[in-house]
């Protein structure tokens, strides 16, 4: 994923997909938040994108998760 980010950086599900190795092989959802929130600054609506942000921030932030699911 980092290679096909490296040549097309606007590829969303690459970006979104390292995020999530993040969260599984080291279990630093901050991490996660930084390439989902890189993606939704790039397409607001990114429906993905908010899932994932949704589901990650649930217990830090349920206001927004909720917004998310909303969008």
């Amino acid at each position: 994923f980092l290679e096909c980010t490296s040549i097309n950086p606007s590829f969303h599900d690459a970006i979104l997909r390292l995020g999530l190795i993040e969260v599984l092989k080291k279990g630093d959802s901050k991490a996660a938040l930084a390439h989902v929130n890189k993606v939704l600054d790039l397409d607001s609506l990114h429906r993905n994108a908010l899932h994932i942000r949704a589901v990650i921030s649930n217990k830090d932030n349920p206001q927004q998760s909720i917004k998310d699911l909303n969008n």
